[in-house]
C-alpha cells in the first residue's frame, strides 16, 4: 500500500511504503458538534464538542473510535461554552468510567482527550 503525503506546497505526493498518510504545512479543520446539555448525551469520538447550557448533573459519553486499535493518538476536544446555574458536566468513556479528573462547570472549561488504543485518556483539562 502506498504512502500519501499532503503538503501545502506540493499537494498530494505518493511514495512506496506501508500505507501511511501525512499532512504537513497546512492546518487541519475538525468537525464541530454543539449540544445544549440537560441530562446525558453521547458525543462523536472525533473532532470538537461544544457544550452550552449545562443544567444539573449531566454526563457526556465519548464512544470508542470506529477503528479502535488503528486510532491510537486520535484527539477529542470538549469545550464548555456556557453553563446555567450550578450545572456540572462529567465526561465518561464508553465503559462509563470518568475520563476527566474534575467536572466541567463554567464557560471556557475544557478537556483534551487522547485515544490510547484501548481507552480515552485526559491529556489536558481546565476546570474552574
Amino acid at each position: 500500500m502506498p504512502n500519501l503525503k499532503y503538503s501545502g506546497s506540493k499537494g498530494v505526493v505518493q511514495s512506496t511504503g506501508t500505507g501511511q498518510f501525512h499532512v504537513s504545512g497546512v492546518g487541519v479543520a475538525h468537525d464541530v458538534e454543539t449540544y445544549a446539555v440537560a441530562g446525558d448525551k453521547t458525543a462523536t469520538s472525533f473532532g470538537v464538542t461544544l457544550v452550552s447550557n449545562i443544567t444539573g448533573a449531566s454526563v457526556l459519553t465519548i464512544p470508542n473510535p470506529t477503528t479502535v486499535e488503528g486510532a491510537a493518538g486520535q484527539q477529542k476536544l470538549v469545550v464548555v461554552t456556557g453553563a446555567a446555574g450550578n450545572g456540572t458536566l462529567t465526561v465518561k468513556n464508553a465503559a462509563a468510567a470518568d475520563v476527566v479528573g474534575d467536572n466541567l462547570t463554567a464557560a471556557n472549561d475544557y478537556a483534551l482527550l487522547v485515544w490510547t488504543g484501548t481507552t480515552w485518556a485526559c491529556a489536558a483539562e481546565v476546570s474552574t
